[in-house]
């Protein structure tokens, strides 16, 4: 019904009042009563006319991309065409404005680097009216991390060269860490059922979101999306006080891998590792 009402309405306005209280919802059934936001006055731009930047945080788990949609009064993104026949997923993409990724087009990079910088640029119609005032936001890991260290960055928010805004993600854990590090049966981790029942049996889970300042990309960076990706990724690894990795998700989504959903029928010496041992050496 969203995707069809006039932006800026009263109509819309009231479903987007909707959707930030279910996300408020949601943060509280994971134990997230308080979120702590830094710098708020830095999305000064969101719900206004002309260029917007596109977000850039780090990802922990489910819970923390709901807050940023809370706070954001709902953010846009890329979503795979597969997921639009997931019940409510296909309606909230066209509300939202998503750009839908097809990994069997050929063009999928070009049209998806497009879309993107035409969000970001959000230039005026025919009438004068700008198309985008939500704000676009793109996890670059592609993958949820464990707070420890970041994975290498995607290419695929940097490639347009457009400004960035880096958006920093924390759990202050004391003895659980909240992160969703892996879906696999044979490395450590949390299926994600197990992982939302441990939400919910904390007593509380605070969370605190940064906002960075615009990054404004050099002609070398914009000529060379790796340099800007990893200039960033060092970036937000500098204050996020974790380190980097140059492990692409795209490596640890493969056979015996940790985040492989397949793994529990995979033996480590699958992997072609050798050196891995799946019993503990006798003690002396």
């Amino acid at each position: 019904l969203g995707s069809l009402l006039t932006p800026g309405s009263l109509p819309q306005r009231l479903v987007d009042l909707v959707f930030h209280v279910i996300m408020k919802i949601l943060c509280s059934c994971c134990a997230t009563y308080a979120v702590q936001v830094f710098n708020k006055e830095r999305l000064a731009w969101v719900q206004k006319p002309g260029p917007h930047p596109i977000l850039v945080p780090n990802h922990i788990s489910l819970v923390e991309a709901f807050s940023l949609h809370g706070v954001t009064w709902g953010m846009s993104g890329c979503v795979a065409k597969s997921q639009l026949a997931i019940p409510g997923i296909g309606w909230a993409s066209a509300y939202m404005g998503a750009v839908v990724i097809d990994p069997k087009d050929k063009d999928m990079k070009e049209k998806v680097k497009a879309g993107i910088t035409k969000f970001a640029k959000n230039e005026p119609d025919e009438h004068g009216r700008h198309p985008f005032k939500r704000a676009f936001t793109i996890y670059p890991e592609g993958i949820t991390n464990s707070q420890l260290g970041l994975y290498r960055f995607n290419t695929g928010a940097f490639s347009p060269g457009v400004p960035v805004l880096p958006v920093l993600q924390r759990f202050p854990y004391t003895n659980m860490n909240p992160a969703w590090v892996s879906a696999s049966k044979i490395s450590s981790g949390n299926d994600l059922p197990w992982i939302l029942l441990r939400y919910m049996s904390q007593i509380t889970m605070p969370l605190h979101v940064k906002f960075m300042d615009v990054w404004e990309p050099t002609d070398a960076e914009i000529a060379d999306p790796v340099l800007f990706a990893s200039n960033v990724q060092n970036y937000m690894a500098l204050q996020l006080g974790c380190v980097v990795t140059d492990t692409s998700n795209k490596i640890l989504r493969e056979k015996g891998g940790p985040f492989d959903l397949k793994a529990s029928k995979v033996k480590p010496s699958d992997r072609g590792d050798e050196s891995v041992k799946t019993e503990r050496p006798k003690s002396a």
